[in-house]
């Protein structure tokens, strides 16, 4: 191999490097076990810990952790505090294309003994708001049924499209927990942000290209 084929060979590399700086998507894969939250946590403590996991924002509301009373569970696990309809909210900034949790049943219903609904980013479009999402934004919904003190394992759920909202119930009569709620977020690529080692790096190949194609002039 001659001084130039060498030479266009460290150009490629160089240009390579740079291109793969370049690249980037937005997809992370975050289990939230809700341990390190004390008995009696509020909504906002679970949105701010979930938000430090996740990276980006999320935000609960009818929801409290709570310990003890899920059998064969003596860790932190959340469950449906309050709420008007009996259920909770969890939405996510960066939209998730699909979850898995485990899953309580406190007190059987005559309906649905849980339930999750899943909405794209207009739940909120037209007056709706998190507690009476759009039905039109709806995306799925997910149904389990058993008797009192029944735990579950969810599975794999993958979203027909990317969901930014997760309501979780019954008939609204009685209440539901969650423990071990793992996301993954959706495949969406984003403008790069380099940090600043890759800045650097890019100027080096940006500066050896220039260097080379005057050496092979």
């Amino acid at each position: 191999m001659d001084s130039k084929d060498n030479a266009m060979k460290q150009l490629m590399i160089a240009v390579a490097v740079v291109g793969v700086l370049g690249a980037s998507s937005a997809q992370a894969d975050v289990s939230f076990s809700f341990d390190p939250l004390a008995d009696g946590a509020n909504s906002g403590q679970v949105s701010s810990y979930m938000t430090n996991l996740n990276g980006s924002g999320v935000t609960v509301t009818d929801a409290r952790v709570d310990q003890g009373d899920w059998n064969g569970n003596a860790s932190s696990y959340l469950w449906t505090a309050g709420g008007s309809f009996g259920d909770m909210e969890i939405s996510f900034d960066e939209a998730v294309s699909s979850v898995s949790f485990m899953g309580y049943i406190f007190d059987a219903t005559r309906g649905t003994d849980f339930s999750l609904k899943a909405y794209n980013a207009d739940y909120g479009d037209g007056g709706w708001s998190r507690y009476i999402p759009n039905p039109d934004a709806k995306v799925d919904t997910y149904n389990w049924w058993g008797g009192d003190d029944t735990q579950f394992f969810s599975g794999w759920i993958e979203f027909s499209e990317p969901v930014t909202l997760l309501v979780f119930s019954n008939s609204g009569l009685h209440d539901v927990g969650i423990d071990n709620l793992r996301i993954e977020g959706a495949d969406i690529p984003v403008e790069p942000v380099p940090a600043p080692g890759a800045i650097v790096l890019g100027a080096i190949g940006l500066g050896f290209v220039g260097w080379m194609k005057r050496r092979l002039a």
